[in-house]
């Protein structure tokens, strides 16, 4: 679920008082009557009573109530109109909470006139939208219409499609009110195509999901074979048109499920892996026997654990470090048995206290280590096995001259986005038109109005007076890694002052900035870029204001509060590269527009952690000219 906020947790609370609160509750005690109401966050809630004419009823105000609302009655300000009344209450807020509403009317009891005073509690409780995944059949070259809203819910109102981020083989419709998704196959195109949508409802809440959509040959072989892979145990979807078929043999090593709606998923038995299982399908149609073969080819790929989770980790070269194994698993130090299985190739793991071992890697090794640990549950019944990834390397900067670039009068913030503490930075040569100020540690810092957080942070600010943009100024600093012979690296930093007038609406800087394309926030726009973008395809947050794509600079985007993941925790909003607030396949145009730009100091990796053959074939041998589309198959891995 994509949202400005996301109050998981708040979630969970206000669904436990919804149980025990319901729509409205009411008590009347003599005059005094309660009422119980709720809205979602950015609707309106409405309560109808009447009261007796000629006495209008009131709102009254008992101290700060309504406090995180509107609250209104059909007369003039405060008052009602004598008779039948309707209130009408609109949230403010932009997070749960619960506000009151106080209001005095009169009733005719034993003829006589009576004041009621009616306290109306109202919980605002978040919108929450859900989007479940989708799947259909079509033949090729035969649009479908896909339903997709029909099994996806809200507590809101007015759900409707706000967008379609990703679509492969083929293309897609929306009718006018963006609730019918429709899907056209690509020309001779049959089997698997995807897509993926986002959905939100009318206060801002959204989510994303898949629709799968099975494109059948118009003319259907007789006989078909559908190749798969799965891991141990785990469960894998057979997505395949099998209207009319029926299971005429296998599978040995496994079972089929048939319970789901849509499509038949096979689970391999306990114990088979590195090995191929095998199904058929059987369909008699006028006279003519069709077969479907489905081979499985089951890896040697654990299922995935349910409370050991794997490490990673970072040091310098020649630095041991404790690592805390258990602090990310589920169970903590209540896990039971910790212990190293298996040594690390170039360094050495040992116990440093309750689920902790410390590691020192060989003396010279620079690179990716690993070793492997088990834990128990609490109560001994289940083990499992958990890998530390361990990156030992100097984090050197991955130049010795960066060309960086800054808006005239905009100060440009340097950061080091290294997961290593141990290393400074010193300036040994001034820059000729600006200043440049290094801050060691962690510092919060204001400056020009933005406010900003950073670790041994430099901050180059051009001359206030340089009225010649275009021009280039330089300055050299030391990097340093404590553990090391000092200095590390001696880098120097040329930085252009653009000609850029910067609205104010765009003006940041620090973690305020988003630069386009630097979807990870490494400070280069490179391949790497892509993996984020493809993995928060769909997520939804705020727009940014006025966002410029012609130039590359960094332009301020409120954050969407919403990580991309624990270990990296940046804001979705450095993914949103065109800064209309939906991610989607379109943000890939800035990757390529900005390409090799840097607006910071980079490090150099460590190198890959699994070492595997990569293959590209093309599918046809033709001779090409630039700018010509060429076709690749991706192979990862051997069967080795």
């Amino acid at each position: 679920m994509s949202r400005l906020l996301k109050p998981k947790v708040q979630c969970l609370l206000w669904g436990m008082f919804l149980l025990l609160a319901g729509v409205e509750v009411r008590a009347q005690n003599g005059g005094v009557e309660f009422v119980s109401l709720e809205v979602v966050l950015g609707e309106t809630v409405t309560y109808d009573f009447y009261s007796q004419p000629p006495y209008s009823p009131q709102i009254d105000q008992y101290g700060v109530y309504p406090m995180y609302g509107t609250a209104d009655l059909p007369g003039p300000g405060p008052l009602g109109v004598p008779g039948q009344n309707t209130l009408i209450y609109t949230p403010t807020t932009i997070v749960p909470a619960i506000d009151t509403v106080f209001i005095k009317y009169w009733v005719w009891e034993n003829n006589n006139y009576t004041t009621v005073d009616l306290t109306i509690e109202i919980l605002i409780k978040p919108s929450i939208v859900h989007a479940v995944d989708d799947y259909t059949e079509t033949m090729e070259g035969t649009p479908v219409i896909i339903d997709v809203l029909s099994n996806d819910w809200t507590n809101g109102q007015a759900l409707a499609i706000a967008d379609v981020p990703l679509v492969n083989n083929g293309t897609f419709t929306l009718n006018q009110d963006s609730t019918l998704l429709g899907f056209i196959p690509a020309p001779g195109f049959s089997g698997v195509a995807n897509l993926n949508y986002t959905i939100c409802d009318d206060a801002g809440t959204c989510d994303m999901a898949v629709v799968t959509i099975g494109v059948m040959p118009n003319n259907m072989p007789v006989e078909d074979t559908l190749y798969l892979t799965t891991g141990k145990e785990t469960a894998r979807a057979i997505l395949v048109n099998l209207e009319g078929f029926a299971l005429v043999s296998g599978p040995d090593h496994g079972s089929i499920d048939f319970s789901s709606a849509d499509y038949p998923i096979y689970t391999p038995e306990a114990g088979f892996y590195n090995d191929y299982d095998a199904v058929t399908f059987e369909k008699v149609e006028n006279n003519t026997t069709y077969l479907v073969h489905v081979v499985f080819h089951v890896l040697d790929i654990d299922p995935a654990n349910t409370f050991v989770k794997d490490d990673q980790a970072y040091t310098p070269k020649g630095e041991p470090i404790v690592i805390d194994v258990v602090g990310n698993d589920l169970g903590g130090a209540n896990l039971n048995g910790v212990m190293v299985t298996l040594q690390p190739s170039h360094g050495t793991a040992f116990p440093a206290g309750t689920g902790k071992f410390e590691y020192t890697p060989n003396p010279g090794f620079s690179g990716i280590d690993q070793f492997v640990y088990r834990a128990f549950s609490p109560d001994w019944s289940v083990v499992e096995y958990g890998t530390v990834y361990v990156t030992v390397s100097n984090h050197v900067p991955t130049h010795s001259t960066f060309q960086l670039g800054t808006p005239k009068y905009v100060p440009l913030v340097l950061g080091y986005n290294v997961p290593i503490y141990g290393y400074n930075f010193s300036v040994t040569v001034e820059p000729d038109y600006g200043t440049v100020e290094y801050l060691p540690g962690v510092q919060t810092v204001t400056r020009n109005g933005q406010t900003f957080t950073g670790y041994n942070m430099l901050i180059y600010t051009p001359d206030s007076t340089l009225a010649v943009p275009g021009i280039i100024d330089e300055f050299e600093i030391e990097y340093c890694v404590v553990s090391d012979n000092c200095p590390t690296a001696e880098v120097k930093i040329d930085i252009e002052i653009l000609d850029i007038d910067v609205a104010a609406d765009q003006f940041c800087l620090g973690e305020n900035c988003v630069w386009a394309g630097d979807t990870n926030v490494d400070g280069v726009v490179d391949m790497r870029d892509l993996l984020p973008l493809g993995l928060s395809m769909g997520e939804v947050g705020i727009q940014r204001p006025n966002p410029d794509l012609t130039q590359w600079y960094g332009q301020f985007g409120e954050d969407w509060n919403n990580i991309f993941s624990p270990q990296s925790a940046y804001d979705l909003k450095h993914i949103d590269a065109d800064g209309n607030g939906i991610i989607g396949a379109q943000d890939t145009s800035a990757i390529n527009q900005f390409y090799w730009n840097e607006h910071t100091l980079t490090a150099e990796g460590a190198g890959p952690q699994i070492d595997v053959p990569l293959y590209f074939y093309q599918q046809e041998v033709l001779p090409v000219d630039e700018g010509d589309l060429v076709k690749l198959d991706i192979w990862l891995g051997d069967p080795n």
